[in-house]
This record gives structure tokens, sequence and C-alpha cells, in this order.
């Protein structure tokens, strides 16, 4: 038998990776299915032992020891390890996408009203963001999200303070004319390859108002707003 959906995912995974997961699996709060764990290490010892195809009957034997292949339960492990490795993977891209765990911390303490750990973790997030290398449209609308988390919080327990509205308005205005610009980029470079025509309402009118310098020297905007004019001009040239 080929590979399985599962069996495939994992294989992409690097040995790290595969070292890592077998940690999640050995949670009992991400898992407490063992039979998932042992299909598992079945799998790995395929991927180190160079084993392209995947036989169900000895991963049930492995995965179910002592007991006679069941087709039904071996399909529902492949599905429950599935479901683990996507779980994991999710995680994963959290813990590496800047200031979002940040962002869900603050949420979290919003919800549980503790308002010291909130304010302290406020500091921190908004230090991180500062910290971030890149000024691109992320950035400005992980900026938004903390702002929003501020103002939220702010409404909520009617403290007195700057509600830093302007900042949040800004950044979302930044996010969304850096991101319809980036989106022009792509549609004009499959314009200047094929005839398609796509409806862009608003294009035109971002266009004008940044030339008239609404957040032009923001790097996330200059940046898009540039290309989409060098491939404007691209596509005169070849008229």
């Amino acid at each position: 038998m080929r590979k399985t959906h599962v069996f495939y995912l994992i294989s992409l995974f690097s040995y790290k990776e595969r070292k890592a997961f077998q940690s999640f699996l050995a949670s009992p709060y991400f898992n407490r299915r063992p039979e998932t764990s042992r299909l598992f290490d079945y799998f790995d010892d395929c991927i180190r032992l160079g084993i392209e195809e995947f036989d169900a009957q000895k991963a049930f034997a492995q995965t179910f020891q002592g007991l006679p292949y069941d087709d039904q339960k071996m399909r529902h492990s492949l599905h429950y390890l599935k479901r683990a490795v996507e779980t994991f993977l999710a995680l994963e891209e959290w813990q590496d996408t800047p200031i979002l765990p940040d962002i869900s911390l603050l949420r979290s303490y919003k919800k549980k009203e503790a308002i010291h750990f909130f304010e302290k973790q406020m500091n921190t997030t908004l230090e991180n963001l500062e910290r971030s290398p890149f000024r691109d449209i992320q950035y400005h609308f992980n900026k938004y999200a903390f702002y929003q988390e501020h103002y939220e919080y702010t409404n909520r327990t009617k403290r007195k303070g700057e509600m830093f509205l302007q900042e949040q308005t800004d950044a979302l205005t930044i996010f969304y004319i850096s991101g319809i610009l980036r989106q022009s980029c792509i549609i004009q470079s499959h314009q200047n390859i094929t005839a398609s025509d796509y409806n862009q309402e608003l294009v035109d009118l971002v266009i004008e108002r940044v030339k008239n310098g609404l957040f032009r020297e923001e790097p996330s905007v200059a940046i898009y707003f540039h290309s989409l004019q060098a491939l404007q001009n691209l596509k005169d040239d070849h008229a």
C-alpha cells in the first residue's frame, strides 16, 4: 500500500520536528490515546529505515499489540494521528509568527480580567512590536490588533487615559492600503502576460490618495506603490 496522507505529512518532518512531535504526543493535554503515539512510532521507524510503503497489518500490530487486525480501528487511529499532526503544525506556525502569541496572551488576560498581568503584557507586546525588524503588512495588522486589545480593555474597565484610536486607525489604514496595492501588483503581473480582466474599483482611488501623500513614506505602502507603477509602465511599453 502506498503512503497514507498522514504518513506523507510525517515524512515531510525534519528529524528535529519528529522529535518535537513525539514530545507533543506524550503530553496528555494534546493526546490521550496511547495508540496514537505508537502509530507515530511505527511511521517514525519507517522513515528512519527508508521504508516508503505503508503496511496496514504491521502498523496495526505495533499500534494495537496482541489484537487481531481491525480495519475500522486502523482507520480511526490514522484519523486521530492526522488530526494531531495538523494541530502540531498549526501550533508551531503560531509560535513562530511574531507578536501573535503576545496578542493571544493579552486577549486571555483581558477575558480573565487579570488587570495587573494585562498591563504588564501590554508593555511587553508594544516593546516586541517596536523591535520588529520589518515594517511590512503583517506588522501593521499586528499593531492594529494590539491597539484593539488596548481599546477593549480601557473601554471595559472604564479607565481614564489615552485610547490610541488614531494609532489604531492609522495601522489599519496602512494595512489595507498595502494589501490593496500588493494584490494589484499580483493582478497587474498576471495581466501583463494574459488578457484577463479584473474588477478593482478601489485601486484607482488608493493610488490617487497615495500619490497625494497618504502614507506614501511608509515602507509597506511605498514598495507596492512603486512596484505597481513599474508594472503598469511595463504593460504600456509592450502595448
